[in-house]
Formats: C-alpha cells, sequence, structure tokens
C-alpha cells in the first residue's frame, strides 16, 4: 500500500497526492490537457506557484504542515515543502524501490551481503530500500542537510540487518578516492556527450577538473521522468516520445 498517487497531469502542472495532502507541483513537461476537472485542481491543499523573476513559492489551503509522514510502499519517509517545490523524493524513483529491496535479498544465507553505492543519494529512499535487502549501503551526497534528512528517515524504517554508511561529499571526488577508474569511466562518457549537438540531448557544456577536482557542466532540465506520465498520454503521443529518444540515441 502506497500513500502517494498521481492523480493528474497537464499544462506544465501535475496533482499528487502525498499521504493525505494533495499538492499542485510544476511539470514543464506535461503539455497536454488534464483529465481531472478544473474543480479537482483547486482543491488541492497546497500550490507550488513559480515566480518570474526565479524561485517561487508555495501557496497553501488552510494549515498544511512543512513536514508529513508518507509510507510508499515498504519505505516510510517525512516529507517536506522546500522553498524550491520540491518534497523530497523523486517520484519517478518509486518503481525501482522494491526491486533493489528484493534483488538485494535474493542471495544464498551462506553469500556476503551486497554491497550498494548510492551516489547523489539525497533523502534516501533507495537506499532504505536496498538496506531493506540486506545491504551494506553507502550513502553519499554533497549537502549535509539532506544526508541529515536521509539519516532521519532510515531512522522510521526497520533496516533489518542492513546498514549505511552516511558520507557528505561530492560524488566525484568521492569515486576519485574510492575508485579512479570509476571517475575515468564517468567522465570519458561525458567528454563523449559532449560532442553530440542534438536537440534531443541534454547538453554537456564543459568536463574538467580543477585542483584535482573533476567536474561536469550540463544544462539544467526541469521537469521528471517518462515513466511518470505513461499513464496519462495517447499511444500516440508515447510512440512520438520514442521516435524523438531513437532519433537521440541514433545521434
Amino acid at each position: 500500500m502506497s500513500d502517494y498517487e498521481l492523480l493528474d497531469s497537464g499544462e506544465q502542472a501535475k496533482l499528487e497526492r502525498f499521504g493525505s495532502l494533495v499538492l499542485r507541483r510544476p511539470s514543464p513537461q506535461a503539455y497536454w490537457r488534464p483529465r481531472r476537472d478544473r474543480a479537482d485542481w483547486d482543491r488541492a491543499h497546497a500550490s507550488y506557484e513559480r515566480s518570474p523573476g526565479g524561485g517561487g513559492e508555495w501557496v497553501c489551503s488552510g494549515n498544511v504542515p512543512e513536514a508529513w509522514p508518507c509510507r510508499i510502499g515498504a519505505v516510510e519517509l517525512e516529507l517536506r515543502r522546500t522553498g524550491f517545490g520540491h518534497v523530497g523524493v523523486f517520484t519517478e524513483q518509486i518503481p525501482y524501490w522494491a526491486w533493489l529491496t528484493d534483488r538485494c535479498a535474493a542471495r544464498s544465507s551462506d553469500a556476503p551481503a551486497p554491497r550498494v553505492l548510492n551516489l547523489f543519494a539525497y533523502t534516501g529512499g533507495s537506499s532504505i530500500a536496498a538496506a531493506m535487502g540486506g545491504a551494506e549501503v553507502t550513502h553519499c551526497d554533497a549537502s549535509r542537510g539532506v544526508v541529515q534528512w536521509a539519516s532521519e528517515n532510515a531512522a522510521r524504517n526497520d533496516l533489518g540487518s542492513g546498514t549505511i554508511r552516511w558520507i557528505v561529499d561530492d560524488a566525484l571526488k568521492f569515486l576519485r578516492r574510492d575508485d579512479p577508474h570509476l571517475v575515468e569511466r564517468f567522465t570519458r562518457e561525458a567528454r563523449a556527450q559532449a560532442k553530440v549537438d542534438h536537440d534531443n540531448l541534454c547538453p554537456v557544456y564543459e568536463v574538467g577538473e580543477v585542483e584535482g577536482h573533476p567536474y561536469i557542466a550540463m544544462q539544467y532540465v526541469a521537469g521528471g521522468s517518462i515513466k511518470e506520465i505513461a499513464d496519462l498520454v495517447s499511444l500516440r503521443d508515447r510512440a512520438m516520445i520514442m521516435v524523438d529518444v531513437a532519433d537521440a540515441l541514433h545521434a
């Protein structure tokens, strides 16, 4: 049983239920018409309204908490209304959490615990799911506040024999210390993508290293994943999206 539900999307917004709260948030890729009536959207407890000058703010109807618990599948999280419109979970990752738990748990009794490295790990949904399967997880994110949030989320869940090591660090710097070969592969693939100029690919502007620290500069693209909207678009629209994806891969 999950406390999350995508209720509707369209006109560059999405209507979601997180536990008992219904939120309206921007979704720039949702260019179609919503299925639900406008009255359903107007009943949202809170809406994140973008500002023309950048950023935005939450507009609430009634007394809406800043933070609240939400169970998504087997994982319990504390969600929060952040100043940039997020709530502490990337919903396109939710379908993979049960897979992670099952995959990590699927080993013989005498086999060692699987080891999982979660980079850009955010508030810990995937880390918790892997630990629930008995994995030894290394959770790495550059934001100390976000890592603290993730550790608090982990404390809400029964991890069994699983463990999580919390790392506050830049992902590329951590990889360089932990496994230089991974950094080499990461930057090599980024340089290859930087040579491709295509409307359907996220541009890589620069790949380099400053004082021993590798970096990748890419275009910021707002929005979620195709999986998040798959059930809300027609078969024809799905086919057109796949044509665009295939065209980008061919490039």
